[in-house]
This record gives structure tokens, C-alpha cells and sequence, in this order.
């Protein structure tokens, strides 16, 4: 079953499926030059539940690639401006390479949590992803992925370059 996931232009409601939850931003914060992330937390009973943020990210610029470590973390993202891909890596080991933007009909929701291995990747254009977080996110729910982590498949950084590179759409 797909869930609808989208943020209003006012920033001011997340809707999930046929629900509208008022939120509250938080404060932005700058990880890299690459990208900012502009928190959120949801008002009333869903904010004890869930809380999350919306990626911005520049054109041909990523996110940092992060692994999810906690037991209990359970994420869901959806691209919902511009155009770009989603790259990652399941606990199973398999590597999923899914492009989202503007230009698909149905942008995929990319669930994410322990194990998982994901990065956001914008084309051209720079992109939006939107997150929810279940419980309420703490960084030490995932850790950053360092290119020399042998754990990671060296084709996982091929893509990642490819991706990134300015000849892409």
C-alpha cells in the first residue's frame, strides 16, 4: 500500500495519506555546502509519536550518506521538488538505485531502518525530500558512511559519482 507523504507550501501541515498534521519548524541546519535540512516536529498527539525534516538540496549536491543503527528508527522520505535519486543499500545487502523528481507520476516512498544505507542525490534542478521519523529522530539513530568503509561495495561509489556528476539531468 502506497502512502501519500507531502508538506504545503507554507510549511505548516504534513500530510500522510488522507490525514493533515499542523507542524512546527524547527531550525535549519547546514551539514555540508551540498545541503541544509530544515526541521520539523509535529503539534498534538503525532509529535509524541514522530517528528522529521525536509532535505534542500543544492543542484548535482547530496546528502551525507548515513547508515540507520538504531533498533526502533523507522524513516519515510519522499522527494517532493526537483528532480534527483535515491541510492541505497538494504540490510539484505541489495543495492537500489531509484530515480524520483517533478517529471514521475507517483514519486516512490523510500521506508529506511536499521541497516539500511541511503543518500539523496539531486540532479540538475537541486531537489526537496521530506522525512517523517518514528520515534522522534536523535542523531545517534545513524552514523555517516566514509568512502574507505569496507562494508560498502565499491559499486555503491561508482553510482554515487556518476550520479553526482553534472552530465546527469
Amino acid at each position: 500500500m502506497m502512502i501519500e507523504l507531502s508538506i504545503d507550501a507554507g510549511y505548516k501541515n504534513v500530510t500522510i495519506g488522507k490525514n493533515i498534521h499542523p507542524i512546527k519548524l524547527g531550525e535549519v541546519i547546514n551539514p555540508t555546502e551540498e545541503y541544509a535540512i530544515r526541521t520539523y516536529t509535529f503539534l498534538g498527539e503525532k509529535g509524541e509519536k514522530a517528528d522529521g525534516c525536509l532535505f534542500e538540496i543544492i543542484p548535482h549536491g547530496s546528502t551525507t550518506v548515513m547508515q540507520v543503527i538504531d533498533e526502533t528508527a523507522e524513516s519515510q522520505e519522499i522527494a517532493v521538488k526537483g528532480r534527483g535519486w535515491f541510492l541505497g543499500i538494504n540490510p539484505e545487502g541489495e543495492m537500489t538505485v531509484q530515480e524520483v523528481g517533478d517529471n514521475i507520476v507517483e514519486n516512490p516512498l523510500i521506508g529506511q531502518r536499521k541497516g539500511w544505507v541511503g543518500v539523496w542525490i539531486a540532479g540538475s534542478t537541486g531537489m526537496e525530500v521530506l522525512d517523517i521519523t518514528e520515534p522522534p529522530f536523535n542523531p545517534s539513530m545513524e552514523i555517516s558512511v566514509k568512502r574507505d568503509d569496507q562494508a560498502i561495495p565499491s559499486k555503491f561509489w561508482e553510482i554515487f559519482d556518476n550520479l553526482k556528476t553534472p552530465t546527469k539531468t
